[in-house]
């Protein structure tokens, strides 16, 4: 059997590397952009060199689709046979890395050409999808390819959300040739899409300190981000007695050491994060009269979730008691996701087959996966990451390393091709 290339793997990347705003800054390509466009026409060629039919759709998504033995079959041109899917975004965040969401594109074009390359044509059709505007930098809004394709895409922010240059979503959709009034039309559902798998570097240093090469993706966690504003008294900071005191600063503080206790306490993987905080008035001889901060936390249970923002939501209940002004403003609201049991199974046997290590993780980071798997079967396997950097121009992931995800998902993809109906 043949297996996965490393030097057409590298060569993918690269390539796609090459459609770039920030040349020697990392990478930046940002959707809707001309960067954007040259990737999806590199991408189309090198679909249609492998027999596939390419399309995209209302919001952007490149779509290369191999038809397989069912649907050649079936007599009834009204029959339709739902696709196995890999993939990830194509969009990147600014003077980021080459692998971030490159990865499981290209694992989508190697596992075709490893097909064909074995004389395999799979029962089910096989789609390779490019998600657009996952990272969500050109608006704001992540994940928006992703919540298209689930169903899940909110049309208000059309007209609402712009770019830098002040283009609606709407315009710049418009601008590049889509049809945003159509988005309705990128839904799929289970009926035309059985299985998504998003091939994806881990972000993360978990697989590279235990030194291996991949591992699956059970669970995407949930996220909850609130801003919290804390009003207390401004004052003199030299002749205001500490028991006189409303400091912002001492409230806000014992917030986030409740929050940090809680969490660790917990000891399920939950994390906070408290990264961004504004202090007013910002003097050194002035108690602070207003804390304004984000709370962030992640963790695959919701429980957890809860619990954590039910004790700041009781602390904060005191401060307003002792004379505090508070007010919470919701960021992000994302909810755990489960991956499904069907397809970690089938990575199991390809992590098996390949005589590779198995490793169950959580990933701590958002995915279009968490959406797309409210409407179909979706698995996640993980890349080690160098150093566990993303984001950043020495993100790196070896070229052996994702030719293994590649041989696990194609043994994955074959097991699932046989078990599905």
């Amino acid at each position: 059997m043949s297996k996965a290339d490393q030097k057409r793997i590298e060569a993918d990347l690269f390539q796609l590397a090459k459609y770039n705003s920030t040349p020697g800054k990392g990478l930046t390509r940002l959707s809707y952009t001309e960067e954007f466009r040259q990737a999806q026409s590199y991408l189309c060629e090198e679909m249609e060199k492998l027999g596939m039919t390419v399309r995209s759709d209302a919001i952007g998504n490149l779509i290369g689709r191999a038809e397989g033995r069912l649907s050649q079959n079936r007599k009834d041109e009204g029959a339709h046979i739902p696709a196995l899917a890999v993939g990830s975004h194509l969009d990147s965040v600014r003077c980021g890395g080459i692998y971030d969401g490159n990865v499981g594109i290209v694992c989508g074009l190697e596992i075709r050409r490893m097909c064909r390359e074995n004389g395999v044509q799979l029962r089910h059709p096989y789609e390779i999808i490019a998600i657009a505007e996952e990272e969500g930098n050109t608006f704001g809004s992540g994940i928006m390819g992703g919540k298209a394709i689930a169903g899940m895409f909110d049309r208000s922010i059309l007209d609402t959300l712009t770019d830098e240059s002040g283009r609606t979503v709407r315009k710049a959709m418009t601008d590049y040739g889509l049809q945003p009034g159509a988005i309705d039309s990128v839904k799929r559902s289970r009926t035309d899409l059985a299985v998504f798998i998003e091939p994806h570097i881990e972000q993360g240093p978990v697989l590279e300190n235990e030194n291996l090469s991949v591992g699956i993706v059970n669970a995407i966690v949930g996220i909850r981000t609130r801003e919290i504003i804390i009003e207390g008294r401004p004052d003199h900071g030299g002749t205001t007695p500490m028991y006189l005191r409303k400091d912002a600063v001492l409230a806000m503080t014992e917030i986030i050491r409740l929050a940090e206790n809680t969490v660790r306490k917990l000891d399920d993987g939950t994390v906070l994060t408290c990264g961004s905080i504004r202090i007013e008035p910002g003097s050194v001889n002035v108690v602070p009269g207003k804390a304004v901060f984000s709370v962030e936390c992640r963790s695959v249970n919701q429980e957890s979730l809860d619990l954590v923002f039910g004790k700041i939501e009781a602390h904060l209940e005191k401060l307003r008691g002792n004379g505090f002004a508070v007010s919470v403003k919701p960021l992000m609201e994302l909810a755990p996701t489960r991956l499904s049991d069907r397809v970690i199974d089938a990575l199991r046997k390809g992590m098996t087959a390949h005589g590779l290590k198995e490793r169950v993780l959580p990933s701590g980071a958002g995915h279009d996966s968490m959406c797309i798997a409210d409407i179909t079967d979706v698995g996640m396997l993980f890349i080690a990451s160098r150093d566990g950097r993303s984001h950043c121009p020495e993100e790196y992931s070896s070229p052996k390393d994702i030719a293994d995800a590649c041989d696990v998902v194609y043994t994955a993809l074959m097991e699932l091709d046989q078990a599905i109906e």
